[in-house]
């Protein structure tokens, strides 16, 4: 039986925006860190000479990225594939395009016939069949679909999947020596860290929907939480920390072997510490600032970190605090060296934190969504859908 040697990842989101953060070149410093483990997973795809390379969707944190990040990427899919390597990659629902006619600009990678290279943003009418060194290899690949293009065909979201992916089958060549699923999609039972309201009322699908009997290997995305489903089903996850809701999270990709036999191997990837430590109490504190600074002293904040404090405060501390921040943003950047910050005051008697993206600014995102609960809708079910949206292009164009 022969070998086929597979790198599976996902969930680049280059480009997804650190803008919030209060610190000193954050946003280019965290660009270069995702960049950094990209190329780590180029550099293991032509040291271990893979056969496929596979992303499972979400390259970009938005649909239409900046031209640096589609350089960056150009380049190491231009490395892999002139060793020889097939490159396929599923649009996720950051990357691809919410406008009906838009496209993907990896799709000029395909105008341009790169060899070995193959990029689906659509679901595709036939499996990908691709001969690698004598191994005939089919390739389901399944970008993520958005579950309103489904509700309007009066079917259930699973059985969609299950009818699509039982045309697809039926069409594999029975001389194939692999079988693959590439999907971007949410298996129930899967762990999932909620990301700024990705998965809000998202459909889940079970492992018989998606007919992972049928493969190989299923290699998924979406889920930023690596993990493994079954024995051929695998969320490979993000490769960096996006989020603070991550920063427990290992993250990596992996080497899988195909043969009468599979082998998954994860390889760890370096990501920068981020800290959230307990909530800080400076209600009627009338030195807020000295017993902030005093605490932070006493906190073992590793040089480099990512930092979110949250602080419960009244009117008066608030006030206080504020005048001082300059201090408080000297002390964190300067001798605690921390990368960048970010303040969530709980203010005594709100009902909500508030996240400040600059020292005294209300953040757009909480903007735009009060103004929806402002706008006479009546009906509640109108209304609910209409904050849906609205939180799906903020999350897209990384609004907070």
């Amino acid at each position: 039986m022969p070998v086929l040697k597979i790198i599976h990842t996902s969930d680049f989101h280059l480009g997804v925006s650190f803008r919030n953060f209060i610190g000193y070149e954050v946003e280019e410093t965290r660009r270069q860190d995702f960049y950094e483990n990209v190329k780590k997973i180029f550099d293991e795809a032509i040291k271990w000479n893979a056969d496929l390379l596979i992303i499972s969707g979400d390259v970009f944190h938005r649909s239409d990225p900046a031209n640096r990040d589609l350089v960056f990427i150009s380049g190491q899919i231009g490395r892999a594939v002139n060793k020889g390597i097939n490159v396929v990659i599923i649009a996720g629902n950051h990357d691809k395009p919410k406008v009906s006619g838009a496209i993907n600009p990896l799709l000029a990678l395909v105008k341009a016939k790169l060899r070995n290279f193959y990029f689906i943003q659509n679901v595709p009418d036939e499996p990908l069949i691709i001969d690698i060194s004598e191994k005939k290899v089919a390739i389901v690949p399944i970008p993520y679909i958005d579950p309103r293009v489904i509700r309007g065909l009066n079917i259930s979201y699973s059985k969609f999947y299950r009818r699509m992916l039982d045309k697809l089958n039926d069409s594999i060549p029975d001389d194939v020596d692999f079988k693959i699923l590439i999907g971007h999609l949410t298996l129930s039972g899967a762990v999932i860290k909620d990301i700024r309201g990705v998965y809000l009322n998202e459909p889940t699908l079970s492992l018989d929907d998606i007919r992972y009997r049928e493969f190989d290997y299923v290699a998924l995305g979406h889920v930023h939480t690596p993990q493994k489903i079954k024995k051929n089903v695998y969320y490979a996850g993000s490769i960096e920390r996006i989020d603070f809701s991550e920063r427990d999270e290992n993250k990596g990709f992996l080497l899988v072997e195909l043969s009468n036999n599979i082998n998954v191997k994860e390889i760890r990837l370096h990501c920068r510490d981020m800290i959230v430590p307990k909530r800080i109490n400076l209600v009627n504190n009338t030195k807020p600032k000295d017993f902030l600074i005093g605490l932070l002293d006493s906190m073992n904040i590793a040089p480099g970190s990512l930092l979110k404090l949250i602080l419960e405060l009244d009117e008066s501390s608030w006030k206080v605090l504020e005048k001082n921040m300059e201090e408080i943003r000297d002390y964190l950047l300067g001798i605690k060296k921390v990368l960048g910050f970010v303040i969530h005051k709980s203010y005594q008697g709100a009902t909500n934190v508030d996240s400040l993206e600059s020292l005294n600014v209300k953040p757009l995102r909480k903007i735009i969504l009060e103004y929806i609960d402002s706008i006479n809708i009546r009906e509640p079910a109108l209304r609910k859908r209409v904050k849906e949206l609205a939180i799906e292009l903020i999350d897209e164009v990384g609004l907070y």
